[in-house]
């Protein structure tokens, strides 16, 4: 990785300026380019906000999606960490599928809380992510294939639910429809499993603060519930 830091200043304007002053008084920022990567990304590393980039193109909108990341951790969202160590050593939900699906599923979590401030501050929705979300009939095929063989059905949990959240995070009105679409597939594949993740998602869009660690144990709790009826020994 390239540190640039001393380029940071090139990806402020008039759209995201406020929200950059605001946090940079508060958190020391670095930003690496690494042409290895595929997105940008922020991590946290003893004390400083790193935030790489996979190239040298000037995106304010990619840069202020970062920012917005560290902004609604310092609002209060619940940090990775101790999200993490709410299910890390779970007898049921602590081995390394579940672990990445909720891995990934942070970020969607996240997503919910920040766009309302991207958009807020003028910029696209078709900006907010790198990749237009959706669920191709292939997909929808495999999922329904790992519920179908008993030791692939954890797999399919975690195929279900990570599109579930996916799709539920989609933000392109022109994409409503397609994404729409996928969820009902996923609901009639399995209504109940949708019920308990619709219900959490529900909560979650819903709720004032942000604390995530309220409604993803109860989320957690009616999954440990669901996966007990269906798929017991």
């Amino acid at each position: 990785m390239t540190n640039i830091s001393d380029s940071i200043g090139n990806y402020v304007n008039d759209q995201n300026r406020e929200l950059w002053n605001n946090l940079k008084s508060k958190y020391r920022f670095e930003l690496f380019h690494d042409s290895n990567e595929y997105s940008w990304k922020t991590q946290r590393e003893n004390g400083v906000v790193i935030i790489v980039c996979p190239n040298l193109e000037i995106s304010y909108a990619s840069f202020t999606h970062e920012l917005l990341h560290t902004y609604i951790e310092d609002k209060g969202m619940t940090e990775f960490e101790t999200f993490e160590a709410s299910y890390k050593y779970d007898t049921i939900l602590g081995n390394f599928v579940f672990s990445m699906l909720f891995s990934r599923c942070y970020n969607f979590f996240a997503h919910k809380k920040m766009y309302p401030y991207f958009k807020q501050m003028g910029f696209s929705e078709y900006d907010f992510v790198s990749d237009r979300i959706k669920y191709s009939t292939f997909q929808h095929f495999k999922t329904k294939m790992l519920f179908r063989i008993k030791k692939l059905r954890i797999f399919g949990i975690e195929t279900f639910l990570g599109n579930f959240f996916e799709l539920k995070n989609n933000v392109v009105k022109e994409d409503m429809g397609k994404c729409q679409k996928g969820l009902g597939k996923l609901k009639k594949l399995q209504p109940e499993l949708y019920s308990i993740a619709d219900r959490f998602d529900n909560i979650w869009k819903d709720q004032k603060d942000l604390d995530l660690l309220v409604p993803f144990n109860d989320f957690k709790h009616n999954l440990i519930l669901w996966l007990g009826k269906n798929y017991s020994r």
